[in-house]
């Protein structure tokens, strides 16, 4: 399905199994995964949902800016 720049975009639902969200939401400095598996964020505690929307549009991408959190 096309968005309203002319790109493509596909959801994932958490529950697809596709791909472990909770990672990469740790690996993008969003919070950490917590002892029951919860992703834990500074602001919103372990009160999030995850998911993703895959796309084509094309940008650079670096991992040097992300948080740490303990």
């Amino acid at each position: 399905m096309a968005g309203g720049e002319g790109y493509n975009a596909q959801p994932d639902l958490a529950v697809g199994e596709s791909t472990n969200f909770l990672l990469l939401a740790q690996k993008a400095g969003l919070g950490h995964i917590g002892k029951h598996v919860l992703l834990i964020t500074p602001e919103h505690g372990p009160s999030v949902r995850i998911t993703a929307v895959y796309t084509d549009l094309k940008f650079p991408y670096t991992d040097d800016g992300a948080k740490e959190h303990g």
